[in-house]
């Protein structure tokens, strides 16, 4: 055990836990071999924001006590981190608290080092703490591993880190509002739940695994087959499908950032009518999904995901590998239940509904109170049939309503035509899309956007003027689904007997045949009919 402070003791542990009888809070970090390599070398508990404590292997029983007390908040800074790693202490619940949602809540800096300078600079905080980024502190010391560092140094480095995060806490609790607190109320309380389901993981048929690997193995094959024919001897190959598309007329260099360049993104090929460039393209999405979805669900019984609450429109989000990203159709399949059903429940068109009710435009109110189909309403108003066109351009007003948008979102290959698009949409829903610009006016005014709820979402300024117009009109809205997501989520887990499997933005996959969910509407401010099914594996 290494102590850091001023006081004189002969017993650390002595001295620890009268420390630890005259406090409520304390800050946590844990020091890890590497950001590959997550096991645990340290943890760090910090009772003062002047005394630390840090322990080692064989001393961990001390910071399970300190977890399993409900009388003392274990604050941390990214604490999904650090508690997956906490997690094989058997403490799956601790009470916690959160230095690094407060500071997004805040609008203030994300990482720990940054966060202190910025308190200290606000005056919020006495004097400035100091925190060391961990990846400054190996290149200093040529090390690639924290073992490979003086273990005096490293301890030091997390009760740094512990000590700042105690004063970052106090001093930003007094700065949280009414509804910025409950904001922050409602994230803490989600830990638990994403921790859970990060660790039980989700079952896989291997069988279906492996159909899936071949039958995309096979596409491939024959994309690249085709694109040999055609010229192109590798198509995953940029400058390679850059001189093939050039001689085929296609592709021409543009002036750009001082030099000629030619672009072979998906933007720039997805609208020629080129055979070749259209063979790259399908070669690129299979290859995609052959790589990212397909081969690494190969051999795995479960396959686990880690969750974050790190999205700025306040949305969860997860890594390695993204559940939440995976496409619907064969690579879902691969997943089954435990229990032999999935019980899947999601919002019916949660953010259109979300705009209707943020803009009150008379026509959208009037199609969801009437329990009718907005796409078909907008349909019959372009007098087109309902297709995925017109539903792209209903779901494109939701992230920012812009010509491109339309073009991406709707597959439309004519600027022109899409401005058409919106103008006519315009027109339909005249009160929406004055809301829209409104809201593009608040955003670039204040940088900051709010949720039916209260809660500040930041818009991004310094990534130019069309992306913080776009933020600015979708944030209120994808932040107000996460909340109704979050708080029906929380009522789920508050029952204790809903096994969530995974989490898809807006739908929740239960491990189980459950005909009694709580009703979405009850945590929506606007009606939101709840989809129901139940399937034996995911789709």
């Amino acid at each position: 055990m290494f102590y850091f402070g001023s006081k004189a003791s002969s017993n650390l542990s002595q001295l620890f836990y009268r420390l630890m009888a005259d406090t409520d809070t304390v800050g946590v970090d844990i020091e890890s071999v590497s950001l590959k390599d997550k096991t645990i070398v340290g943890v760090g508990i910090a009772p003062t924001t002047e005394d630390c404590f840090y322990f080692t292997e064989g001393e961990y029983h001390h910071v399970r006590n300190v977890l399993a007390n409900d009388r003392i908040t274990k604050v941390f800074h990214n604490c999904l981190f650090d508690l997956e790693e906490l997690w094989y202490l058997g403490v799956a619940r601790p009470v916690i608290g959160d230095t690094a949602y407060m500071a997004r809540l805040l609008g203030l800096p994300g990482s720990l080092s940054d966060l202190v300078v910025a308190l200290h600079e606000n005056g919020w905080a006495d004097r400035l703490y100091r925190a060391c980024n961990m990846g400054a502190l190996m290149k200093e010391y040529h090390a690639k591993k924290t073992t490979e560092m003086p273990q005096e140094i490293v301890a030091a480095k997390c009760a740094d880190d512990c000590r700042a995060t105690l004063m970052a806490y106090r001093a930003m609790c007094p700065h949280l509002d009414v509804d910025t607190q409950e904001a922050y109320d409602v994230d803490v309380r989600m830990v638990p739940i994403l921790l859970a389901i990060g660790k039980r993981g989700i079952l896989l048929e291997q069988d279906r695994v492996e159909e899936l690997i071949s039958t995309y193995e096979q596409k491939v094959t024959h994309w690249r087959h085709v694109s040999g024919i055609l010229g192109l001897a590798n198509p995953a190959s940029p400058a390679q499908v850059s001189v093939a598309l050039q001689k085929r007329g296609v592709l021409y260099p543009k002036w750009s950032r001082g030099k000629y360049r030619v672009s072979t993104d998906e933007r720039t090929l997805k609208f020629k009518g080129d055979m070749l460039a259209q063979m790259v393209l399908k070669f690129r999405a299979d290859n995609y999904f052959l790589t990212h979805y397909a081969r690494p669900l190969r051999g795995k019984i479960r396959q686990y995901s880690h969750y974050h609450l790190d999205a700025a429109t306040s949305r969860m989000s997860s890594y390695d590998m993204n559940l939440m990203n995976i496409p619907k159709g064969p690579a879902r399949n691969c997943f089954i239940p435990d229990s032999g059903w999935y019980t899947c429940a999601d919002g019916s068109q949660m953010q259109l509904r979300a705009l209707a009710f943020e803009s009150q435009d008379p026509v959208m109110l009037r199609v969801y109170e009437n329990d009718g189909d907005i796409h078909q309403e907008t349909a019959d108003y372009f007098g087109m049939k309902r297709t995925s066109m017109i539903k792209s351009v209903n779901f494109g007003m939701v992230f920012g309503a812009t010509p491109e948008t339309i073009m991406d979102t709707a597959n439309v290959n004519d600027y022109a035509l899409a401005e058409r698009l919106i103008s006519g949409w315009a027109k339909k829903y005249k009160v929406a899309w004055e809301w829209i610009n409104h809201m593009r006016e608040v955003g670039l005014r204040d940088g900051v956007v709010y949720t039916h709820f209260g809660r500040k979402l930041f818009v991004p300024l310094d990534r130019g003027r069309a992306h913080a117009m776009r933020c600015a009109v979708n944030f209120p809205i994808q932040g107000m689904e996460a909340e109704c997501i979050k708080r029906w989520l929380i009522a789920c887990d508050n029952r204790g007997k809903f096994e969530l499997a995974n989490i898809v933005h807006d739908e929740g996959v239960f491990d189980g045949y459950y005909d009694d969910l709580p009703d979405l509407n009850d945590f929506a401010p606007f009606q939101c009919p709840m989809n129901v099914k139940y399937i034996r594996r995911w789709e």
